[in-house]
C-alpha cells in the first residue's frame, strides 16, 4: 500500500516497485524450507558405507570361458572391425622372459651415452651385432608374429623388409620425407585396412592350401635379424625341398581376392607375378622386379623363396632363387639407418 494519494487502490509507484524487485532481488535471498539443517541425535561416528548402503541386488552369473571364445572366434572371423574383439583378445602367454642378451634397441637409441659420443655407428656395433646362432634363437623366440609380444619388441625401431623399397627408393632420389621416417616408426597404423585384414585372415588358409596341395611341411617361423641387428625380415614359414631350405613368403592380394590368378594379371600390371608369354601360346609366372615385395625374400640365409600368391579361386606356388647383385642393397639400407634414420631420431 502506497503513501501516495491514490495509494488505497493503484499508483505508478506500486507498479515500478514490483518491477524493480522483478529484475533486482535473487530468489536466492530468501532460505529455502527444504535446506534446514538435520540434527542426528546419534552421535556415533559412520563409514561411508554404513550412510550409504549397497542396496543394489544384481544376480552376478558366472560367465563360462568357452562362451567368451565362441564369441571372440566369431567376431575375428567376420572381418569386421569391431572393439569388443579386442576386449575378449585373450591374455598373451608369451612374455619378455628368456629375451635374447640383445638390449632394447629404444632404450640404447634414446641413451645420454648415444647422444654424446662420436662414432654413434660403432657404438650401435658394439651392442647389436648378432651371429647366426643368435639370429635363429630370436627366429624361435619370436614364433606367431604379431600374437607373440616378443615380436613388437625385436621389431621396434628396426627397418623392416615390407620397408625396404620404399628407403631404397627414397636413397636413389637424395629425398627423405616426414612421411618415410613417419611409417619406419610406425605411426601409420594399418592394422584394421581392409587389405591387411584380409591379409591376416587367410594367411592360415593359404598356408594349408599350399602344405595339402604340394604335400610339403611348413615350419611356423617369425623375425630374422641381418647380423647388424638394425634390418629384419618376418617370413611366413620355412621349408625344406629336396634337402635345400627355403623361406616362405604368403600374398593374399585384396584386390584381386575374388578372380582367378591369371586373370587379374591380365588386367593388371602392379601385382607381384607377371604372365610370361612362351612361343607356343602357353604362359608361366614369374616375379615382378619392380613389385616392392620383391625385396622382403633376401633377408634371410636360404637358398631361396617359394612365393605363394592365393585367391578364393586360384593359388599360384613359384620359386625364386636368391640374388647375390641384390645384396649390395644392404648395405645402403644400413648406410640410411646410420647417416638418416637415427639423427631423425634423435631430434
Amino acid at each position: 500500500m502506497c503513501t501516495c494519494a491514490v495509494g488505497q487502490t493503484k499508483c505508478n509507484h506500486m507498479t515500478a516497485l514490483l518491477l524493480h524487485a522483478h529484475k533486482n532481488i535473487s530468489v536466492t535471498d530468501k532460505e529455502c524450507a527444504w535446506c534446514k539443517q538435520k540434527f542426528n541425535d546419534d552421535d556415533r561416528i559412520c563409514t561411508i558405507n554404513e550412510l550409504n548402503p549397497d542396496k543394489s541386488n544384481f544376480v552376478i552369473k558366472k560367465i563360462n570361458f568357452d562362451i567368451k571364445q565362441m564369441c571372440f572366434e566369431k567376431l575375428k572371423s567376420s572381418n569386421h572391425v569391431v572393439g569388443f574383439t579386442w576386449l575378449l583378445t585373450p591374455e598373451l602367454r608369451n612374455s619378455l622372459q628368456n629375451v635374447s642378451s640383445l638390449p632394447p634397441l629404444e632404450s640404447v637409441l634414446f641413451s645420454e651415452e648415444l647422444r654424446k659420443i662420436l662414432d654413434k655407428k660403432q657404438f650401435l656395433n658394439h651392442y647389436f651385432n648378432l651371429d647366426f646362432k643368435q639370429i635363429e634363437e630370436i627366429a624361435a623366440q619370436t614364433e606367431g608374429q604379431s600374437d607373440n609380444i616378443k615380436w613388437s619388441f625385436y621389431r621396434q625401431y628396426r627397418i623392416t623388409a615390407s620397408n625396404f623399397s620404399k628407403v631404397l627408393k627414397s636413397v636413389k632420389r637424395n629425398r627423405y620425407l616426414p612421411s618415410l621416417f613417419k611409417t619406419l616408426i610406425g605411426s601409420y597404423n594399418l592394422e584394421f585396412h581392409r587389405s591387411v585384414l584380409w591379409g591376416k585372415n587367410h594367411e592360415k588358409v593359404a598356408i594349408k592350401e599350399f602344405k595339402e596341395k604340394l604335400n610339403i611341411h611348413v615350419q611356423p617361423t617369425s623375425i630374422w635379424l641381418h647380423s647388424s641387428g638394425l634390418i629384419e625380415a618376418s617370413p611366413d614359414g620355412l621349408a625344406v625341398i629336396n634337402g635345400k631350405s627355403y623361406c616362405i613368403e604368403i600374398k593374399c592380394p585384396y584386390k584381386s581376392r575374388n578372380q582367378v590368378l591369371e586373370q587379374c594379371l591380365i588386367e593388371h600390371t602392379d601385382c607381384i607375378l607377371k604372365l610370361n608369354f612362351n612361343d607356343n601360346s602357353s604362359h608361366t609366372y614369374i616375379l615382378n622386379t619392380d613389385h616392392e615385395y620383391f625385396s622382403q625374400i633376401f633377408m634371410t640365409k636360404f637358398v631361396g623363396c617359394i612365393l605363394v600368391v592365393w585367391t578364393t579361386k586360384s593359388m599360384v606356388a613359384i620359386q625364386i632363387d636368391a640374388n647375390d647383385d641384390w645384396k649390395n642393397n644392404i648395405d645402403i639400407l644400413l648406410d640410411f639407418y646410420h647417416k638418416q634414420y637415427v639423427p631423425w631420431l634423435l631430434k
